[in-house]
């Protein structure tokens, strides 16, 4: 898989569906911890989150609800960026 460059030229850009830009509060149900975010932007097959606390592991399966929708999803990567956290999650 090629990688593409993101815009900021910071990280390779390794997610290879289109994305689109979104906004919505997300709630993440972990079983013993609830995680509350910002859906930051959504694909065919995951989207991406910011939040502010860290207790999102990779490989972590989650419930998740946004707006009137809701399912299960897989934590794919975390990063922290200056301002909050970051997690990509691959619906399952």
């Amino acid at each position: 898989m090629a990688w593409k460059q993101s815009a900021s030229n910071e990280v390779p850009e390794r997610r290879g569906g289109l994305r689109h830009a979104a906004s919505a509060a997300v709630r993440l149900d972990a079983g013993d911890s609830q995680v509350e975010g910002q859906l930051i932007d959504r694909s065919a097959t995951g989207f991406r989150i910011a939040y502010c606390s860290g207790e999102l592991s990779t490989g972590l399966e989650v419930d998740f609800v946004i707006g009137d929708q809701q399912g299960r999803a897989r934590v794919v990567w975390n990063r922290f960026t200056q301002r909050h956290w970051e997690s990509g999650l691959l619906v399952l």
